[in-house]
């Protein structure tokens, strides 16, 4: 506080003390020696007291105008900042430039991350592979403060960090704080993040490297969409996570769906039958690719790798009768 106010520490202590115990001179130069004399100077000719002995001016009318001045500056201060990163946005991209930059230092590895979080606005994509680094007000409060601004985050964990008590402890964490958290089946290939599909983090070599820290910084390119993409895939064909008791574990198969859509019936009733996806799309309407990722999600939540799984998990899980699926 005494920064914002422009207080040393010194010229803080004195003020509390000349508010809460008085002036009286003996007990001031007992408190903080002779120095206090110009201490008191100081906050005379700050405006903060006045008189002789000193009395201390009521806060809000010493300190007010300084703190409105403050705040005028941080706003044009903003205001420069998004102008600049405007500017930055859409300069002519240069003969030769490379949409990355590779960062070696662990303190500017970290300002980084804090940063694309800071300005994240509408989504954060992660892949959590092991070790898991835990994400709370202390060690990483940018992700907090983006959770609480309203952003979206999804997360996709491998099997390995459900093994760790830190990834256990680290995903109830993020699923309390209303984070979206999925298992992948496997493992994922690398960490990741990705900020509103315009910039993301990734390391540049596997942890066994001799530079493993080294990170990539990767801004708007094909590259980054390739990226968003390939966790678009995981997302899809990974398991949404919970917390029951004091573990995260994989939702139950089928627990996502209580009840079927009719364009799930259709499609269910169609695979058993023995429909084509082409015929599939040609009755509803849509494209066969669209067929295609509406089964995989369906597999998904039926807990199944293959059609041949997912027909037998159909009536396992009551999702269709036989008697439908014939009619």
């Amino acid at each position: 506080m005494e920064h914002v106010l422009g207080l040393t520490d010194t010229e803080r202590e004195v003020l509390t003390h000349l508010i809460k115990d008085g002036s009286d001179p003996e007990q001031l130069r007992q408190a903080f020696g002779p120095e206090v004399t110009a201490t008191i100077n100081s906050l005379r000719q700050q405006g903060i007291v006045v008189g002789d002995p000193p009395v201390p001016i009521q806060p809000n009318l010493a300190f007010g105008r300084r703190l409105m001045n403050e705040a005028q500056t941080l706003i044009a201060g903003r205001e420069l900042l998004a102008e600049l990163e405007r500017m930055f946005q859409q300069r002519p991209t240069e003969v030769g430039a490379q949409p990355f930059e590779i960062l070696t230092e662990g303190e500017a590895i970290r300002r980084y991350f804090g940063a694309i979080y800071d300005n994240a606005k509408k989504e954060v994509l992660n892949f959590s592979t092991s070790p898991y680094v835990v994400a709370t007000p202390t060690n990483t409060p940018s992700e907090v403060e983006a959770a609480r601004r309203g952003v979206r985050t999804r997360i996709i964990a491998e099997q390995s960090v459900l093994a760790e008590d830190q990834g256990q402890y680290g995903l109830a964490y993020a699923i309390k704080a209303g984070d979206e958290v999925r298992g992948a089946l496997g493992t994922l290939p690398m960490k990741l993040m990705v900020a509103d599909r315009t910039i993301g983090m990734l390391p540049l070599h596997r942890p066994d490297h001799p530079e493993g820290n080294a990170t990539v910084v990767l801004r708007k390119s094909n590259m980054l969409v390739a990226l968003v993409n390939m966790f678009e895939h995981y997302w899809e064909r990974s398991v949404p996570l919970h917390v029951a008791g004091d573990r995260v574990v994989a939702t139950a198969p089928g627990s996502r769906r209580k009840s079927l859509s009719k364009r799930d019936q259709v499609i269910l009733g169609a695979l058993l039958n023995g429909a084509t996806d082409q015929t599939i799309a040609t009755t509803l309407g849509v494209a066969t690719r669209t067929v295609g990722r509406h089964i995989a999600d369906l597999m998904t939540v039926a807990g199944v790798e293959t059609r041949f799984q997912l027909g037998y998990q159909i009536h396992k899980l009551g999702w269709i009768g036989r008697d439908k699926a014939a009619s």
